[in-house]
């Protein structure tokens, strides 16, 4: 009993000490710095992150860095649709007053769409929740050229009152900021190598 006392109390002392190491090391990385939450802002979807990922992938954008985001964005994600060399990038696309029926209408998140009309629909999702229908009304714009996108923190699923009888990578697509997204980033990350600021 006392042999197994001692191992307990070594063990305890032990994972103290890592705590302590892993703690010096997310200060010296500057891990726990995180800018959105400093200005209040980790929750603000379309006024935070929606932006954010909507700056990168904009040909156009203020990192001068052309579409080379947005080509590593659709290779991240298999879409082969889009005509890089036309693709323009919107936030918060008005595609009309939500009908009666709830079915046509809305504002999406992150839009991307070329001169061939081939588009994309990104609904942000981090903790807000779904609107009625809102992934079949992104589903019924365009229908035959976009591609729905359902992006949460961990790849979850739609509310069934969201996507109402659509299919999950089916209908629209499932991806997360904990795999697509970060692996995107570090895919990011390895072009602007040369560009300090990016």
């Amino acid at each position: 009993m006392e042999e197994q006392l001692q191992k307990n109390e070594l063990l305890l002392r032990e994972t103290n000490t890592l705590i302590r190491h892993y703690d010096e090391i997310r200060k010296i990385n500057g891990e726990d710095f995180n800018v959105y939450s400093l200005l209040g802002l980790e929750h603000a979807e379309n006024k935070t992150h929606s932006n954010f990922l909507a700056e990168l992938l904009n040909p156009k954008g203020s990192h001068h860095m052309g579409n080379v985001f947005l080509k590593l964005f659709l290779e991240a994600l298999s879409h082969h649709e889009i005509d890089l060399d036309t693709a323009s990038v919107q936030v918060e696309k008005n595609i009309g007053i939500i009908n009666t029926k709830n079915s046509t209408g809305g504002r999406i998140d992150i839009f991307i769409e070329d001169s061939k009309g081939n588009t994309i629909s990104i609904e942000n999702k981090i903790y807000a929740g779904d609107q009625d229908q809102q992934l079949k009304r992104y589903y019924n714009y365009n229908t035959a050229k976009n591609t729905v996108y359902y992006l949460t923190l961990f790849g979850s699923d739609a509310s069934a009152a969201s996507k109402r009888d659509l299919k999950a990578n089916e209908d629209y697509q499932l991806i997360s900021y904990k795999d697509d997204i970060l692996n995107w980033l570090e895919a990011c990350k390895k072009e602007a190598v040369d560009v300090e600021n990016i």
